[in-house]
């Protein structure tokens, strides 16, 4: 019963999906009213169907059906509740039908606010996005449908796989699943999937928005404030999933760091680096009337992104321990890659005359100095595009060498930090200064003396710090400096706005803020970027890591710390076995906490995980790990420690990111209204 409602659902919802393309292109050829409502509402009614099969996977889920190969391969029967709910996304089919039901939910409530009527964007706009949705519902409806089950054949004795009753063959169902992969149990991996999903869902409806206004009003410029909410709203949670997944990596993967460059790690990247630099260029439209062409381009280049990392995440041609397995998939979605490229060069080139900005429009006509507002803004465009490229290219190389010379050549760690670190460098450096820049004017000769003067506090700083700390490397101490000055410049702006506009409003600040959010909000989201690259800063020039091996009861030293081992257990679970230490950490002669290091092994996946201990400050980690390494001895084992200076000020400044960027985007919804 449910598995057949599950599947209805999913067809009917394809099929109005179907419909509702047919009947904009009539309602658009015949300029009909009514089938641009048919067409309306065909957008409304694919949420309910798609929840009902949301609600009868879940359910099948929750009650352990496994004779549902999605059930058996992502839930076993000691899986906890949470982590069952969290299994819908575990898998392939699974997942596909989850972004399904995400866009649909996002359809829906974007054809609640606009009627054809009301809305001359919404024809063009609704067939876009109805393509791609009717795309992705076809995938797990024809190609990997989450519904299949397993049926004995009476005649061969095989294990078979259909939707459907097979003639000769009775249900097959498995005691127990094999459970979700032991590495995926963590709330950063539970939660990073569905951030991303709806940064990247969000980042479709921008460019429908623009398609549909190219295609009827070439040369409005209007549909940058309609998608303003929409970028901002998925440039958050494209922010969220990527610090969730960095955190994942950090407490999961036990190798004391906290991002890999893997490719589909690469590949998420990408689409939240274009969605900055589109969010500075339309900021510099709204502000000059210039920057249209960057923000025309941007928009298509973050929708086509978008559709490049669902590709490498799903197609499996680009290897990733993130990415699915190769698949029947992949063909379609090189083809759905294919077609999203070919859309938006087409539109853009056929309206190239229109998306260029007017002179006669735009307060400037040109960038009229380099220390306008303006030429930091288009630098930090171009290095944002530049990082993105870089990026692209050590996703493509290996495929692409393997075809064009049958030899492939893999990228590392090692490219991406070279290629793109320099890069991020300057972009901190322009963003850190934009603030001492004015729109169509210079800097002044105060902003100048200003800019001397954080110079020269920043350098007795990083002075003292280097003296303290011993430390010796030059680019670590630049870096330092410059972060420095940046820090100073939007803490001063930051202060001096709040006084200015205290005094002004006849001290009702809460309205002067109020008027003036974009402001602030921008100024406390670049300060949470410059707190991540601190946090990135410690972690890769000054990280300390040494092996060691203990015998309970035995002391060691590491860094300014005392560790001491005081047992080992080995204790069983109901999916395995567990060996934790307790290591005692101790500075000077005060107790700082325990650290448990585990090990575990999970049965069903015969499969090994490390469990790092980690004993967390705002000056740092020690991050513990228990070796694989066999040891005759079970009083003995070999640890390998790190020290990971200012690490938490990655993640405090990715909550501040996050936190303006949810204030910035209820300012535009305010706004909009």
């Amino acid at each position: 019963m449910l598995i057949t409602l599950g599947f209805a659902s999913m067809f009917f919802a394809f099929f109005s999906a179907i419909f509702g393309i047919v009947a904009l292109l009539f309602g658009i050829a015949f300029h009909s009213p009514n089938w641009l409502r048919c067409g309306r509402q065909s957008c409304l009614i694919i949420f309910p169907l798609l929840s009902l099969s949301i609600i009868a996977l879940i359910t099948l889920i929750i009650t352990n059906n496994y004779q549902v190969d999605f059930v058996y391969q992502t839930i076993s029967n000691s899986q906890p509740f949470f982590l069952k709910i969290a299994a819908l996304w575990g898998k392939q089919s699974g997942s596909l039908l989850f972004w399904s039901w995400v866009f649909s939910i996002f359809l829906f409530l974007w054809a609640q606010k606009n009627k054809p009527e009301k809305e001359p964007l919404f024809p063009f706009a609704a067939l876009f996005l109805l393509f791609n949705l009717a795309f992705s519902i076809a995938l797990h409806l024809w190609i990997d449908n989450p519904f299949q089950r397993y049926w004995h054949s009476n005649t061969s004795g095989e294990i078979l796989l259909s939707i459907f009753p097979l003639r000769n063959c009775i249900p097959y169902v498995p005691q127990d699943g094999l459970g979700m992969n032991p590495l995926l149990r963590h709330y950063g991996m539970i939660l990073h999937p569905p951030a991303l999903y709806l940064g990247f869902i969000c980042s479709i409806f921008p460019a429908a928005i623009e398609f549909s206004s190219l295609i009827t009003s070439p040369s409005d410029s209007t549909w940058i404030k309609k998608s303003r909410s929409w970028v901002i709203f998925g440039w958050i949670f494209l922010a969220a999933g990527l610090i969730l997944g960095s955190r994942w990596a950090y407490d999961v993967l036990g190798w004391g760091g906290y991002w890999g460059w893997d490719s589909v790690e690469v590949a998420a990247l990408i689409p939240f680096l274009l969605s900055t630099a589109y969010l500075h260029a339309a900021i510099g439209f709204s502000r000059t009337g210039g920057f249209r062409i960057w923000a025309s381009i941007l928009n298509f280049v973050v929708y086509v992104s978008v559709v490049f990392a669902m590709f490498v995440t799903r197609s499996g041609l680009v290897s990733s321990v993130h990415s699915f397995s190769i698949s029947a998939l992949s063909k379609y979605l090189t083809a759905y890659l294919i077609a999203g490229i070919l859309l938006t060069v087409f539109i853009l080139i056929l309206r190239k005359n229109q998306i260029r900005t007017n002179p006669e429009k735009a307060r400037l006509s040109g960038i009229q100095s380099v220390l306008t507002r303006e030429s930091f803004f288009t630098i930090e465009i171009i290095l944002l595009i530049g990082i993105s490229f870089l990026c692209l290219w050590g996703i493509l190389l290996p495929n692409m060498s393997k075809i064009f010379s049958n030899t492939e050549i893999t990228v590392g760690a090692d490219y991406y930090i070279h290629a793109t670190g320099p890069l991020f460098g300057l972009l901190i450096l322009f963003m850190g200064f934009v603030p001492l820049t004015s729109w169509g004017k210079s800097i002044s000769r105060k902003r100048w003396m200003l800019l001397i003067l954080f110079g020269i506090v920043a350098a007795a700083g990083v002075f003292v710090y280097s003296i303290s700390h011993q430390i010796q490397n030059i680019r670590l101490l630049c870096i330092l400096w410059l972060l420095g000055i940046s820090i100073l410049i939007i803490f001063y702006e930051f202060i001096s706005f709040i006084i200015s506009t205290f005094h002004k409003e006849k001290n009702d600040l809460s309205r002067s803020s109020l008027r003036n959010s974009r402001f602030l909000l921008s100024h406390l989201i670049h300060m949470g970027i410059i707190f991540m690259a601190f946090g990135i800063i410690g972690i890769e020039f000054l990280q300390k890591e040494q092996q060691i091996i203990l015998t309970s009861g035995e002391k060691t030293d590491f860094a300014h710390y005392t560790l001491t081992l005081q047992q080992i257990r080995q204790f069983d679970t109901e999916e395995g076995e567990t060996l934790e230490a307790e290591i005692q950490v101790e500075s000077g002669n005060h107790v700082l906490g325990l650290i448990k290091p585990q090990r575990k092994y999970y049965t069903s996946y015969n499969q090994d995980t490390t469990v790092p201990g980690i004993l967390s400050s705002l000056s740092g980690d020690l991050y513990i790990i228990m070796n694989a390494d066999s040891i005759d001895s079970e009083e003995e084992r070999k640890f390998t420690i790190f020290l990971n200076p200012w690490i938490n000020w990655l993640w405090i400044g990715g909550i501040i990111v996050c936190i303006g960027g949810v204030f910035l985007w209820l300012g535009s919804m305010k706004q909009k209204k």
